[in-house]
């Protein structure tokens, strides 16, 4: 018998499918988000999608103490204080992401859905079910579908068949990435590509570790290819760069990042993105602690001088 696993059921791991996205490219788009990266931002408004395997997420809130969670976890992560739970989190991780077949067992019989799988894994064409189901509304408005995550990159055997279904079915696709990731896997998946939004953070390269625990040598690097790739192909690539106080920031590194940018051929955007608090949340919901706490975001009269950086460069701060 042949065990060969088809292109069509190659499957990824997926955390959210959001149709009626505005922000992710032109249009009305669908954006499917994979899980895992390689970087781990103390910005990051997805901090579901760190892990390559599927998690677990609690939302107190939602919880009525039924305990069910607890009777039916097989490591004893989960135990009942005063009619309540509680989760050690350093259990969930070591013994049981990844290490279990999700759904896991603490989320099947939640009455209240207080705890969930999040990331499930589907085939390319399963995801595109999905996407498809919008397909009039691309046609109509130039949407199609965007690939985030995490890192796309980081499941590039999938992205690449979900990309080269969507195009066989005539989308508009576009990728987010943070540009971490082997040349090979980015030649695969862009020949399947019509728009790139690229992160460039931080130019100092120790910096940039100390934020993502990354150097940047690499997606500088990739940078230039990929803007080269997609000039080729007549497609598109868009640049960006978070504003987060104390991080990103300065002026200096907002120059210094367009001043690159400027170089790179076919790139005439840099967009910035100023820093906000909507993902803060989610880290109490999976069991992380939200580094920026006291982080407020930046104020109109401190981006101003940062757009005009970036627009002496001869760039565009909006795509």
């Amino acid at each position: 018998m042949n065990s060969k696993v088809t292109d069509e059921e190659i499957r990824g791991r997926v955390f959210d499918i959001q149709r009626w996205s505005l922000q992710d490219g032109p249009g009305i788009r669908t954006t499917v988000f994979l899980k895992g990266c390689s970087l781990a931002c103390e910005w990051c408004a997805n901090p579901e999608s760190w892990l390559g395997a599927p998690e677990m997420a609690y939302f107190t809130d939602k919880c009525i103490g039924a305990g069910r969670c607890a009777a039916l976890c097989p490591f004893g992560a989960i135990t009942m204080e005063n009619d309540r739970p509680s989760t050690d989190w350093g259990v969930c991780r070591s013994k049981c992401y990844g290490k279990v077949d999700a759904p896991y067992p603490c989320t099947k019989k939640c009455y209240s859905q207080a705890r969930r799988t999040i990331g499930q894994h589907m085939t390319a064409a399963e995801v595109m079910q999905e996407v498809l189901k919008d397909k009039g509304i691309y046609d109509e408005s130039g949407g199609g579908m965007t690939v985030s995550g995490g890192e796309p990159l980081y499941q590039s055997v999938f992205l690449a068949e979900l990309l080269r279904q969507a195009k066989g079915r005539g989308l508009h696709t576009a990728v987010e990435t943070c540009g971490f990731a082997s040349w090979k896997a980015y030649e695969q998946a862009l020949e399947h590509t019509d728009l790139v939004f690229l992160d460039l953070k931080q130019f100092d390269s120790t910096r940039h570790k100390e934020l993502t625990g990354q150097r940047n040598e690499l997606i500088f690097a990739n940078a230039s290819r990929i803007a080269d790739f997609m000039r080729r192909k007549g497609g598109r690539m868009i640049t960006r760069l978070p504003v987060v106080p104390g991080r990103t920031d300065t002026l200096e590194n907002v120059t210094a990042v367009a001043e690159f940018v400027r170089t790179l051929p076919g790139v005439e955007t840099l967009e910035l993105m100023a820093y906000h608090r909507l993902g803060r949340g989610k880290y109490k919901d999976i069991g992380k602690a939200y580094p920026l706490e006291d982080v407020a975001p930046p104020t109109k009269e401190e981006m101003r001088p940062l757009l005009d950086a970036v627009a002496s460069r001869g760039l565009s701060g909006r795509w």
